[in-house]
């Protein structure tokens, strides 16, 4: 494992040292365990401290010299991730490891739950004054799967430092310089160099990017273009889109204070995007990968555009036209900034086209802050993607793209609107989805990509939402 990165989620592969056991049990386990002499002692000092195997109680048994023998945790669901990461923060420091009777996919689930939790964006940002780690350390069982630990961890944690990230550090520059370096880095270390080109401010306009130019013209943090190619010409071509709105205002229909306050996340789309890029990339998958990222910051400013304005999207190399778009609401930014990318991406004609941003608020009022919302043309892709999720904690749920709601977006004066009607992430879907027509398939993600409060295993603030999942069904169609 990357003890250096992992280190700081609390994890180790260290086991020399390591003599704390943490047994998991239910109420109906732990009495078979205590019918043993071997635990005569913590069945008396369970009954001190009122510990029943309930979820959520963790026992921590002494020995006769005061120090931390043993250590049983309720577990109600041995296979939900979320119930191991409730455990890492009641234990004292010290190295620990699981009882050897839970299954590898158990101790897999458990090693990532606990890393998830260990999660602290001031420790990796160096404001909390160290990087020494001084909490409770896991050592991870060798039956465990270290790859996959590892893999979904960091990934997991990129997306959330990335977005927890201040938008007058993370401006539109240094979202651009973060993906190209990260991506061609990613890139070096397998058998095809990565090609990235940043595209910024005017030259949007000259190479045929007008709407992502239009939404970032206001702010005087330059609007720009990440786009990246890697991969085997002749593998599938999978193209990833990831909205990077660095901060939103609402620009002239500006939102209100508590609306604007966590505004730095709306780059979450783009934060996913790049950890998916170097999973796929780290993994070495066979298909031909292409990244683009619109990075704009929606501000306001004499040169903003305003509601009502009929704009331009970019012309299709395949049809030579371009959409006539009446915009409804400056604060419906981001769809516009992704039209011209799903445009271009789609003249290619790839194998399968994947969007992810944080589009709407109807989304959260559909799903909450924990689900991932997702649309698509592929009716089985979704329904496997719900699955996964379910297996994976990393949920998601799918909403139909309902044709009769396109009347929403209808326009007397343009081809159509930006924004409309009550199904907010429906129409805003289907507004997306007549850019995509030549891709074989099209999948669309509407994420929060952020807690609202701290929870065993999500920390307040950035979170990943379907990272995980979507690598894992990338993994098993494009190396079955």
């Amino acid at each position: 494992m990357n003890i250096e990165e992992l280190g700081l989620l609390g994890l180790t592969d260290e086991r020399r040292l390591c003599d704390k056991e943490i047994i998991t049990v239910t109420p109906e386990s732990l009495e078979e365990h205590f019918k043993s002499p071997e635990f005569a002692l913590a069945k008396s000092w369970s009954k001190t401290m009122g510990f029943e195997g309930r979820k959520g109680q963790v026992l921590i048994v002494p020995n006769a010299r005061g120090q931390i023998s043993k250590v049983f945790a309720g577990v109600s669901n041995p296979d939900d991730m979320y119930e191991y990461a409730a455990i890492r923060s009641k234990l004292p420091q010290g190295t620990y490891r699981f009882n050897k009777d839970m299954t590898p996919e158990q101790l897999t689930k458990a090693a990532l739950g606990w890393a998830l939790d260990a999660y602290d964006y001031k420790r990796g940002a160096e404001i909390s004054g160290s990087d020494e780690y001084k909490e409770a350390v896991l050592s991870v069982d060798p039956s465990a799967d270290h790859a996959k630990i590892e893999r979904e961890a960091i990934a997991t944690c990129f997306v959330r430092s990335l977005v927890n990230m201040p938008a007058n550090q993370l401006n539109t520059d240094m979202l651009a310089q973060t993906a190209q370096h990260m991506l061609m880095k990613a890139s070096t270390s397998t058998a095809f160099n990565g090609r990235a080109k940043i595209i910024k401010g005017g030259d949007l306009i000259t190479e045929n990017y007008p709407l992502i130019h239009t939404v970032g013209r206001a702010s005087d943090n330059k609007p720009q273009l990440v786009d990246f190619v890697w991969g085997d010409e002749r593998h599938p071509k999978l193209t990833l889109v990831g909205k990077g709105i660095v901060f939103d205002t609402g620009g002239l229909g500006i939102k209100n204070g508590t609306g604007m306050r966590d505004m730095k996340k709306d780059m979450g789309g783009a934060a996913h995007v790049l950890a998916l890029a170097k999973m796929i990339m780290d993994a070495d998958l066979p298909v031909r990968l292409r990244v683009m990222i619109p990075i704009a910051e929606n501000a306001i400013s004499g040169d903003a555009y305003r509601p009502g304005d009929v704009m331009y999207s970019r012309t299709s190399k395949l049809t030579g036209k371009s959409v006539a778009i009446e915009n409804e609401h400056t604060d419906a930014e981001g769809r516009l900034v992704m039209a011209d990318c799903l445009i271009d991406a789609a003249d290619e004609k790839p194998d399968l086209l994947i969007d992810f941003a944080t589009l709407t608020g109807a989304q959260r009022v559909a799903h909450g802050q924990e689900i991932g919302g997702i649309m698509g043309t592929n009716k089985q892709m979704l329904r496997d993607l719900e699955d996964m999720g379910e297996e994976n904690g990393d949920w998601l749920a799918s909403l139909p793209l309902h044709e009769r709601y396109r009347s929403a977006l209808s326009s007397p004066f343009a081809h159509c609107k930006s924004s409309g009607g009550q199904a907010g992430t429906i129409t805003a879907a289907l507004f997306l989805k007549q850019f995509t027509k030549s891709a074989k398939d099209w999948l669309h993600f509407d994420i929060s990509a952020w807690n609202p409060a701290s929870k065993p295993g999500r920390p307040y603030g950035g979170e990943a939402l379907g990272l995980r999942t979507m690598y894992q069904y990338l993994e098993k169609k494009y190396r079955p």
